[in-house]
């Protein structure tokens, strides 16, 4: 009796397992139709939110085109209407202060301009590297613009800020907050290069040693008492690779004593960073170079007595080219 007792309550308890199971089972069907459910209105809740995207999209790229269209044509009526506040009769005997960002080095020049008299005046510029230059200028005033120019320095050298043209003269705004600027700041300064006609004083200004750029000529320098086989000088100019050319002051005295003691001298222009990345400029000096030695005897030029100098980014040019193959 017992047994039968003891196999009818197995049978009870494999029956509640059986239904635990079976209900555990069911509950998890329903969990997953659940979360099926879920994920398929999320999934399509993120479609209609993604293709709502593009349009709102579409719509901040729309107001920002505006945006900027707005902001650039009021800066250019800005600088269409940039005029001096300051008239003539109120600039004399004042001083005003224009600060130029000379990008190569990376530091700022402020210069100062004082209207000593009518049509006179003075500008100061101060240069840690070539020292600080004092110029007497003339100046005129219409329409709102001072034109002013260069007469002469302190020190003999004219300054080389992209500013001035070649008559070292640049139109600027005066402002009654002390400051001046150019008034075609905002125009694009690439658009002023000239070509490079070379030094009036040499013998065979500009002569083109390739056919790539306007960069690429040197100016010739024969000496008083030329034998038809002098030895050369192959000047490079400096300029930190970005500016300059072969008739920079800076390098004139070379020039100078190289003719006076017997050298044939050639003063070489090269592309500068902003045309041509390196070694560009040392593809130049070394052409310039080969160019000599082949025509060597129209310059009157011994080709086996070729020398090389070079200041700041051109000494390092003139090192390259006689150390590298």
């Amino acid at each position: 009796m017992k047994k039968w007792i003891a196999l009818l309550l197995a049978l009870v308890m494999c029956l509640s397992l059986a239904a635990c199971g079976s209900g555990d089972s069911s509950e998890d069907t329903d969990t997953e139709e659940a979360a099926s459910t879920e994920e398929s209105q999320t999934e399509e809740e993120a479609a209609d939110e993604t293709e709502e995207v593009p349009a709102e999209e579409e719509t901040a790229e729309e107001t920002v085109d505006e945006t900027t269209d707005e902001a650039t044509d009021e800066k250019l009526e800005n600088t269409d209407a940039l005029t001096s506040d300051v008239l003539p009769e109120d600039v004399i005997g004042n001083t005003y202060v224009y600060e130029e960002y000379v990008e190569i080095f990376g530091f700022t020049t402020n210069w100062e301009l004082t209207f000593t008299g009518e049509g006179e005046g003075t500008m100061f510029e101060p240069n840690d590297l070539l020292g600080d230059t004092t110029y007497t200028v003339s100046w005129s005033y219409a329409d709102g613009i001072y034109t002013v120019t260069l007469v002469e320095s302190d020190n003999g050298n004219m300054s080389e800020s992209t500013m001035f043209d070649e008559s070292y003269t640049c139109d600027y705004v005066v402002m009654s907050d002390g400051t001046f600027a150019p008034a075609n700041a905002g125009t694009d300064a690439a658009a002023a290069v000239t070509a490079n006609t070379g030094s009036e004083n040499a013998d065979y200004p500009a002569v083109s040693y390739a056919s790539n750029s306007e960069a690429q000529v040197m100016d010739i320098y024969l000496p008083e008492n030329a034998t038809g086989s002098d030895p050369v000088i192959v000047v490079v100019h400096g300029g930190g690779f970005k500016f300059g050319d072969q008739t920079m002051d800076i390098i004139q005295p070379v020039i100078e004593a190289g003719v006076a003691n017997g050298y044939v001298v050639a003063s070489v222009d090269y592309r500068k960073s902003g045309e041509a990345t390196f070694p560009g400029a040392l593809a130049d000096v070394k052409a310039a170079v080969r160019y000599l030695r082949a025509n060597a005897e129209t310059y009157g030029i011994d080709p086996e007595q070729i020398v090389i100098w070079g200041e700041s980014a051109g000494a390092y040019l003139s090192l390259m080219t006689a150390l590298t193959p």
